[in-house]
């Protein structure tokens, strides 16, 4: 198998360039638990406002609108037949003189149908209005009490932002530090490895001609060897030091 190495770059000098003020800010916009800290803050604002708006009367106005459907609500739609019914009689010396009647509709015959939708809602409607005045006599201790409780809320919810945010400084400003000590552990390593690739080179040509040994010329080699390493170890912990402070600032983590 091929072992691929990562093509990194030396770009990480250029985001040191921005101070760890410059990155603590831009961070503050970004990072969620500064955010839900802010969050807190706000509830907490508006919490205490409405606690104290129970302290002072509240008037308050209401009102509705109703209709109804039913439908059993029935219209008649024929009259029906008329039929006399008596309504009194005449009686003189126990007979019966004559028998008084009017003429109705007979209920049997007529017919029904049930009033239209529209028709029952113009019948049915009705409205309502009500303004209403709370006065807070008996409920006062409870509503201070209330109040006291939202203000040691929002001192609570204070502190927490503050706590969030300095923790977040004190992480980017150890980040920042990191990164510029690797940065320059990374620059002195190159030094190194330069200055032992020349000796390493004399040491060659020295070996070649036979004026030193091969112990005193593996000796060079393998400090250069070291010397490479070194430089590998120290750029890959500088890249890595150089991505944190790019997750701070918001930037895509790639290599």
């Amino acid at each position: 198998f091929d072992i691929v190495k990562p093509n990194l770059t030396d770009e990480g000098v250029e985001l040191l360039s921005n101070s760890a003020q410059d990155i603590y800010i831009k961070a503050k916009t970004l990072m969620p638990q500064v955010q839900a800290a802010e969050a807190r803050q706000s509830s907490a604002e508006y919490a205490l406002s409405s606690s104290q708006g129970l302290l002072y009367p509240s008037l308050q106005l209401s009102g509705s609108l109703g209709s109804g459907y039913s439908g059993i609500n029935r219209i008649i739609t024929d009259e029906g037949e008329l039929t006399s019914f008596p309504i009194g009689t005449v009686v003189v010396g126990g007979d019966v003189l004559m028998v008084n009647s009017f003429p109705q509709p007979d209920p049997t015959t007529q017919t029904f149908e049930t009033k239209s939708f529209g028709d029952q809602l113009q019948d049915n409607f009705n409205q309502n209005l009500q303004l209403t005045l709370s006065m807070p006599i008996f409920n006062g201790w409870s509503a201070k009490a209330n109040v006291e409780r939202a203000k040691i809320n929002q001192l609570d919810a204070d502190l927490s932002y503050r706590q969030v945010t300095n923790q977040l400084r004190f992480d980017i400003e150890q980040a920042y530090a990191d990164a510029k000590a690797a940065m320059n552990t990374y620059m002195a390593s190159q030094q190194a490895a330069r200055a032992l690739e020349e000796s390493f080179k004399y040491a060659q040509v020295r070996y070649e001609q036979e004026v030193i040994n091969a112990v005193d010329f593996n000796t060079t080699k393998t400090q250069y060897t070291n010397a490479q390493v070194d430089m590998l170890r120290s750029k890959y912990d500088f890249v890595f030091r150089t991505k944190i402070l790019d997750f701070y600032l918001g930037n895509p983590i790639t290599l």
